[in-house]
């Protein structure tokens, strides 16, 4: 069933109320949050608005939207909009952000978002409040996902450091070993006590953990045993005996290799930039000439740290793509650890609270936010360092987390960018949501069912046919100068009567993507969604039918393998990226990260790609594909 759409406007709508200020006096440490035109900023004992508030950002930030799912206070540098229901504060909060209010700046001087001019923008909605929540449900749903990544990965970032506080703050292994002694255990009573520090397990689970897992068991004692069973007097008070206070330039140099963008203009480079860490951690792409200023060259195993404003901490360990574009903001202070492997520790004692105390010490400007660290003087600080083997057993032990969180940045990235092209297309009826919330492509009005073989029969009369695609049974000298890549198989239909053939896959995959016919569909897929209709089922049906009937595809899996670029080899997040830009504006669910690895190995068994490491990050389209049945060569 479609939607009844009514035309209105902002003001008519969901009318903003002004914020109010907050005194400092009525700032504490929790409480109802505050919303600033930035987001969140301190916390009051009462509440100014709910129960669910959609904030906008009237000075400052301009235009940008934030949703409170719980009452809060919003301060007058923001308007706001109270609702009852929670659907109808995200479906506003999701119509909001589609409408360019972060470009309707009036002042000059200081960013300002003037309230008329808001609401005398013309809107489009759905006529009425059940029809609003079943268009947002798919953007609710990946927002949760996005949310989930995040919190996993606070709980990632929340073990690792309070390992690290355990071992090299609170030193409880070697005060286990100490107490063990004083009590008058022998040192192997001693070491059982440091294990049972590490690990959190009593001697019952010890005993259990020597029988069940030696090898896991055995790794925990070598541990202990790099712990001390003593303390020693040091400038900083009581330190393990044997560490060392030494520079934290010892174990990471601060790099400020500079880079000109503009330089390069029409070069794309991954931008770690204070803005980006404060929108969920990823790099964003720009141009060389969009890039103004001088940047510092980003190293894979840096440490990158804010020297601006360090009473909101900034740590990122960027998961750097490609080594030749990966560029920072000169606002970071970037720590490249002396040996990579220990970054994980070297992180550690940069997010340590005694390490963030001393940046703060080395600040200068006198206001909040023109406050800088001094980079020089960071690297000089004093940090307590344990022996060479702990440091590399913690770094080996919290890698595994580090990678893990890296792994849900990406995920979460992928998902706000399925999220952001889904949004305008829902909200201006492009894509449409049926009673099962399934998101469909809207068809256009000139065209039906009853077209599809048509269409299908137009397009194989334009492509090559099907032997310009094969080389039949010849050597492998042969086939390499013909330059064939593809599969071989028995194909049936007008080939394949008897004996090997070889499909050449990726030409017939780029002599798809260029047909006259299909560029369109192909530009539509990526570009918007206003709806070519039978969009996959017309190409799935057509590589189905060039491909054979031993191998059949469905839309979803076609979409896939039609997202391998030119060259053949790809990276999984690329992969997911790309398919979920055809997946989307084919009007099909997206895919997650299982979706995805569970595609690929159904492509694998088909033959028809194949991965190029062993952590299944980058696949490839097979340089051949032996059909089961058909002859090898």
């Amino acid at each position: 069933m479609g939607m009844s759409w009514i035309k209105t406007k902002v003001g008519a709508f969901c009318p903003f109320t002004y914020g109010k200020a907050i005194k400092k006096s009525e700032q504490v440490s929790n409480g109802y949050p505050v919303y600033g035109s930035n987001g969140i900023y301190t916390y009051s004992e009462i509440a100014l608005a709910g129960p669910y508030v959609v904030i906008i950002g009237r000075k400052g930030s301009v235009g940008k939207v934030h949703l409170s799912e719980s009452p809060c206070w919003v301060s007058d540098t923001a308007f706001y909009v109270m609702f009852d229901s929670l659907d109808e504060a995200y479906f506003t909060y999701y119509l909001l952000s589609t409408l360019g209010l972060e470009s309707m700046n009036t002042d000059a001087a200081v960013p300002g978002l003037n309230r008329e001019n808001a609401h005398r923008l013309e809107i489009k909605v759905p006529k009425n409040a059940s029809l609003r929540q079943r268009l947002v449900k798919p953007l609710i749903d990946l927002d949760k996902k996005i949310k989930n990544s995040e919190q996993t990965n606070q709980t990632l970032e929340q073990i690792a450091q309070a390992i690290f506080k355990s071992w090299f703050v609170d030193f409880e292994p070697v005060k286990a070993k100490m107490e063990a002694l004083e009590a008058g255990g022998s040192q192997e009573e001693a070491l059982l006590a440091a294990m049972q520090a590490i690990s959190g397990k009593d001697k019952s689970q010890l005993t259990q953990l020597q029988t069940e897992n030696p090898e896991n068991y055995n790794q925990l004692r070598t541990t202990a045993e790099l712990f001390p069973s003593a303390m020693q007097d040091s400038e900083q008070g009581e330190i393990p005996e044997g560490w060392l206070l030494e520079p934290f330039s010892n174990i990471a140099r601060l790099d400020t290799t500079s880079v000109k963008p503009a330089k390069e203009p029409e070069k794309i480079w991954e931008h770690y930039s204070i803005p980006a860490f404060d929108d969920g951690m990823s790099p964003a792409f720009d141009l060389g000439a969009n890039i103004k200023s001088n940047k510092y060259r980003v190293f894979p195993e840096s440490v990158l740290v804010s020297k601006l404003n360090p009473h909101f901490p900034r740590t990122w360990l960027p998961d750097v793509l490609d080594s030749n574009a990966a560029i920072c903001s000169t606002e970071f202070m970037q720590f490249v650890p002396i040996k990579p492997s220990q970054r994980a520790f070297v992180a550690g004692v940069v997010k340590s609270d005694s390490f963030q105390n001393g940046i703060m010490m080395r600040v200068t400007g006198s206001t909040g936010s023109r406050q800088r660290a001094q980079p020089k003087q960071v690297a000089e600080m004093e940090v307590l360092l344990p022996s060479e083997e702990l440091r590399n057993i913690y770094s080996v032990l919290i890698a595994p987390q580090l990678e893990s969180q890296a792994s849900n940045i990406r995920e979460a990235l992928n998902l706000a960018n399925v999220r952001d092209a889904l949004l305008p297309k829902l909200l201006s009826g492009q894509l449409q949501v049926n009673s099962t919330d399934q998101v469909h492509t809207k068809l256009p009005d000139d065209k039906d069912e009853h077209d599809l073989n048509a269409l299908i029969s137009e397009i194989e009369n334009d492509l090559p046919p099907k032997s310009h695609f094969v080389v039949h049974g010849s050597s492998r000298k042969q086939r390499h100068k013909l330059g064939m890549i593809g599969y071989s198989t028995t194909i049936t239909g007008d080939l394949g009567q008897g004996g090997a053939e070889y499909f050449k896959l990726p030409a017939f995959l780029s002599e798809l993507r260029s047909n006259k016919i299909l560029q369109g569909v192909f530009s539509t897929v990526v570009d918007s969604a206003t709806g070519v209709p039978f969009l996959m089922v017309v190409i799935t049906a057509v590589l189905n039918k060039f491909l054979g009937e031993k191998v059949k595809l469905d839309q979803k899996t076609a979409i896939v393998l039609l997202s391998f670029p030119e060259n053949r080899t790809c990276k999984v997040s690329k992969l997911l990226n790309e398919s979920n830009r055809l997946s989307l504006n084919a009007g099909l669910s997206p895919f997650d990260e299982d979706e995805l690895s569970g595609t690929l190995k159904r492509l694998k068994v088909h033959g028809l790609v194949t991965h190029r490491d062993r952590t299944f990050t980058e696949w490839a389209l097979v340089e051949k594909f032996d059909h089961k049945g058909a002859r090898r060569p």
